[in-house]
């Protein structure tokens, strides 16, 4: 048993943290006195902690966008799943997609262009993106398709010869891939 120096309550010893540098090797107040310490600790000094943070992206922007972007780029297909998963829960549709189900191909299947991860302050036309060929199947492995988010876009402001061309691509694939899957 041990008595904690804050709430002066008796307690036994697994109440207490370790510490080697005390005598008995345990801290001198119990662990329910520690977390809010640290918590009233934090608290107080959640403005110098928000400038500091500040001030160290301020001196290392280019180098913490450097491994964001790194990071992204590793993680490509993770994120795509992730965003897809957001995406299904906000519109109640299914979701059955797993990181290996996305192939991101080196050109745009409809556009042509070709798929770049996009860099923090650069365009995102041709950023890889996930279609679902159907809407109202969901998200799962046969019904999407990576794209370039311009091509995934272009419905809301496209040109007549870029609607053609998902027009023309959208036909062949709903036709030679999604009809044997709903039979």
């Amino acid at each position: 048993m041990k008595k904690c120096r804050v709430c002066g309550e008796e307690k036994s010893l697994e109440f207490f943290s370790k510490d080697t540098a005390k005598k008995d090797g345990l801290r001198s107040l119990c662990k329910p006195c520690d977390v809010k310490k640290v918590t009233a600790n934090q608290a107080k000094n959640m403005d110098r902690t928000k400038q500091r943070r500040a001030e160290r992206y301020q001196n290392n922007k280019e180098k913490m966008i450097s491994q964001q972007q790194a990071r992204y780029i590793k993680y490509l297909e993770r994120h795509l799943v992730y965003a897809a998963k957001q995406r299904a829960k906000r519109f109640n549709v299914p979701f059955n997609l797993k990181e290996e189900d996305i192939v991101i191909p080196e050109y745009c299947p409809i556009l042509g262009i070709k798929l770049q991860p996009r860099s923090i302050d650069s365009n995102r036309d041709g950023s890889p993106s996930i279609d679902r060929v159907r809407p109202e199947l969901g998200y799962f492995k046969d019904n999407v398709v990576v794209m370039s988010y311009r091509a995934n876009r272009i419905k809301n402001n496209g040109t007549a010869e870029e609607h053609r061309k998902i027009a023309d691509w959208m036909e062949s694939k709903i036709c030679n891939s999604i009809q044997p899957m709903i039979q």
